[in-house]
């Protein structure tokens, strides 16, 4: 079995004996966000709707749909995740956040 393949069937397993916990649906939308990103906006959108403080997914989630042409939800992501990031006191997601917003408002200007 390829290495991908192992890590989407330790993860799919560690899902279903973790289901709260939202770091094991995050990793699985990253193996998918290639050539599955349908798949892994499934998993990020539901990360974002029943695990909002699980700060990691704003940014991956954030990209991924501007990536896939919905600035909306890109723009309305990135906003929640730097607030978040901000309430976190996470500096390292802030900067993060922050420096990959400026560069998705700079691509979207003539929006």
């Amino acid at each position: 079995m390829p290495m991908q393949e192992e890590r989407i069937f330790f993860l799919k397993n560690a899902i279903k004996e973790n289901p709260e916990e939202p770091f094991y649906r995050h990793a699985l939308a990253m193996e998918y966000i290639e050539k599955r990103p349908d798949e892994a906006e499934r998993l990020l959108r539901y990360v974002l709707e029943i695990f909002p403080d699980y700060l990691p997914t704003y940014y991956m989630a954030a990209n991924l749909y501007f990536n896939i042409g919905d600035h909306k939800k890109a723009k309305a992501i990135f906003e929640t995740g730097i607030l978040l990031a901000t309430a976190q006191k996470n500096e390292k997601a802030i900067r993060e956040l922050k420096g990959s917003y400026m560069i998705f408002k700079d691509e979207t200007e003539d929006d």
